[in-house]
């Protein structure tokens, strides 16, 4: 089955959150709600519920494609990543034939005098690729041990990865020229969170890496097998074997025979490896020279060595592209799309918009945005209800809520109730909460919402328990933070202000964990209706109060 995503859309999907980033969320609940009511709901053939998360997104993505690049003319981010993909799997192609031919011709390049000793063209062109090999096998098996661990890339895989980013900047200066400045400054800045978001999209960014190298160790191996046949078929070369170490032709068979064990069945001795008395006959000495060696002698190796070539060198890397082709798909068709951009934007293309006020009265059609008028406790799309999430509140906060407030932010977000937990009271609690997140089912869209003041900035001890939680609960299970507003009379919602936001923004953002983000700024619920604010002298029972 064909996937549905594709790098194309993934580097496009992270440009526009990128851009998105930028603009108030007030904006962006309007514009993505009036697309999924315009340009996404009339083309689905069952309700938005019965869809999954990703066709939703796709769909999302197709139409701000359209919008942004089909109107300008110009190539989106994606639409270059393939280009420059495709260019410097060319390149690499056409790089690995050369320098594969000039080392095979380079090294048979036979003046007749002295047999070529076939112990070099195993250690050169065969040995050290099975090592190779077998280091990359130990690697994966050693990765699939500490999966649960951070592993850096190998150093071949970022040289690599570098080479693609720089391909994609330096190759396509014309292209990134039909961009506008905005656009450009979003591509580099999107191509800087792919390089980080290992934890987002797993392995995804690496196999078509790991197939580059796959690609140029084929077309290597195509150049070399294209020069070795071209000298055999057009020079008089003779293979011979010698060694200052003394063993015997016995010893020496035993050994081709085993290399020999994958073509055996269909290429038998004399056809696919010398016999031993043709390797007895082939055995070089100095002080005799080759010219008492048999002639059929001297050429029975070269359908031994062309085999290794084929069997252990190009076989072995056209296995592992493929291996590597399928595997890229599986993880295309296994994404996830649960990373807070992702279930923000679901959140605000299938949740109505929610007004207090009376529908204006009716006027003439007009090309505008769609909006919505629904009641004030209408229930958002049941897709996004659910999502269960788990309240946190802090101890000193938990006396100005009232038992039904946390079922209100949650409807507020389109989420329904997983329970509330306090937190923060002292140590031994602290350890209890996370004991009781470790023992949950965390295995569907469910998640974590803490409410924190927005003018307290975060603390060491809060950003430390939240490490705590992040390791109870697993990776990449969604943690939002509703940050409260201070108490304002003159203002129905109260507002956080730009200063505040910032700082929490920052700590977050320098936390470095993709599932971790801050709840957008609207219908910011208040502490100040509910009970006085507390003092910002207060502290956590967790650790110190150091920010």
């Amino acid at each position: 089955m064909k996937p549905l995503w594709n790098y194309k859309d993934i580097f496009d999907l992270e440009f526009f959150f990128h851009k998105d980033s930028t603009m108030r969320n007030g904006s962006l609940v309007q514009r993505d709600r009036d697309i999924f009511l315009r340009h996404i709901e009339p083309t689905l053939a069952t309700t938005a519920t019965g869809q999954n998360s990703g066709r939703l997104l796709h769909l999302w993505l197709e139409h701000r494609r359209r919008t942004e690049f089909g109107a300008r003319g110009s190539l989106s981010p994606g639409a270059l990543f393939i280009e420059a993909h495709r260019t410097l799997r060319l390149v690499i192609l056409v790089a690995g034939l050369f320098f594969g031919s000039m080392i095979g011709l380079g090294f048979f390049n036979y003046a007749g005098t002295t047999p070529v000793n076939i112990f070099s063209f195993l250690v050169f062109f065969i040995f050290t690729q099975v090592l190779v090999l077998v280091a990359l096998l130990l690697s994966a098996g050693l990765r699939s041990l500490l999966r649960h661990r951070r592993i850096s890339p190998p150093l071949a895989i970022r040289l690599m990865a570098d080479l693609v980013i720089r391909t994609i900047l330096w190759g396509h200066r014309n292209l990134l020229g039909r961009m506008w400045a905005d656009s450009r400054d979003s591509l580099a800045a999107s191509l800087g969170l792919l390089k980080s978001a290992q934890r987002i999209y797993g392995s995804l960014f690496f196999w078509p890496l790991f197939a580059l190298l796959q690609m140029l160790a084929i077309a290597m191996n195509t150049g070399l097998l294209a020069a070795t046949l071209f000298r055999i078929l057009t020079s008089d070369i003779a293979f011979g074997w010698q060694s200052t170490v003394q063993f015997s032709a016995q010893a020496l068979h035993r050994l081709v025979a085993l290399i020999s064990l994958p073509w055996s069945w269909c290429c038998p001795e004399n056809t696919g490896y010398p016999s031993l008395a043709a390797i007895e006959g082939s055995r070089i000495i100095l002080k005799d020279g080759i010219s008492a060696l048999a002639t059929s002698d001297l050429v029975s190796w070269w359908p031994f060595l062309v085999l290794c070539l084929l069997v252990y060198g190009l076989l072995p890397r056209i296995i592992l592209y493929a291996a590597a082709l399928i595997i890229q798909r599986r993880c295309l068709n296994r994404l996830s799309f649960r990373h807070p951009p992702c279930l923000n934007l679901l959140q605000r293309m299938q949740t109505p918009t929610v007004s207090t006020q009376a529908a204006p009265e009716p006027g003439p059609p007009a090309a505008e945005p769609v909006s919505e008028t629904v009641a004030a406790d209408e229930m958002p799309a049941q897709s996004m209800r659910d999502r269960r999430m788990v309240v946190l509140i802090p101890e000193d906060l938990a006396p100005a809520f009232a038992a039904a407030e946390p079922l209100r932010l949650l409807d507020q977000h389109g989420f329904s109730h997983g329970g509330t937990i306090r937190f923060m009271e002292n140590y031994d609690k602290d350890r209890e909460v996370l004991n009781d997140l470790r023992q949950r089912d965390w295995t569907g869209d469910g998640g974590i919402l803490i409410l924190m003041e927005s003018w307290m900035p975060p603390l060491i001890a809060f950003l430390s328990f939240l490490g705590e939680i992040r390791q109870a609960i697993g990776p990449n299970v969604p943690i939002l933070i509703e940050l409260l507003g201070r108490p304002d009379t003159a203002a129905a919602t109260p507002v956080i202000p730009e200063g505040d936001w910032l700082v929490w923004t920052r700590k977050i953002s320098a936390l470095g964990d993709p599932f971790l983000d801050i709840a957008p700024a609207h219908h910011r619920p208040a502490t100040g209706s509910l009970s006085p604010a507390p003092s910002p002298a207060s502290t956590s029972a967790t650790g110190t109060d150091d920010t």
